[in-house]
């Protein structure tokens, strides 16, 4: 059952993603847990995302803030304009990363 990426067809993930066999999806589950605790161990690693504005000129499908969505309300909480702010802060000791993000303005 373990894969290298480059090995596994289109096909064999949409038949991963569909399985409906409950032993099979703890299997799967169990082997991404073993892989995860292997390259990085069981620490929960605490991340923040403080998000400056979600106002963006950009229309890429996969983002909820898009332009053409229009299920939200747009908002900016600096006016930041002609600055794409896109930023970590290290913080203090237990805090992963802080990050601040914005959506791309329009002009530039």
């Amino acid at each position: 059952m373990i894969y290298k990426f480059e090995e596994i067809t289109r096909e064999e993930i949409i038949g991963y993603l569909n399985e409906s066999d409950p032993v099979k999806i703890q299997a799967y589950l169990d082997e991404a847990d073993r892989v995860k605790v292997e390259n990085i161990g069981s620490k929960v690693f605490l991340r923040g995302l403080i998000e400056l504005s979600n106002i963006c000129v950009k229309n890429c499908y996969y983002c909820g803030i898009r332009h053409d969505n229009n299920n939200l309300v747009r908002y900016e909480l600096l006016n930041l304009h002609g600055s794409h702010v896109t930023g970590h802060l290290y913080c203090r000791p237990g805090r992963e990363a802080t990050q601040l993000i914005q959506g791309e303005l329009p002009g530039l």
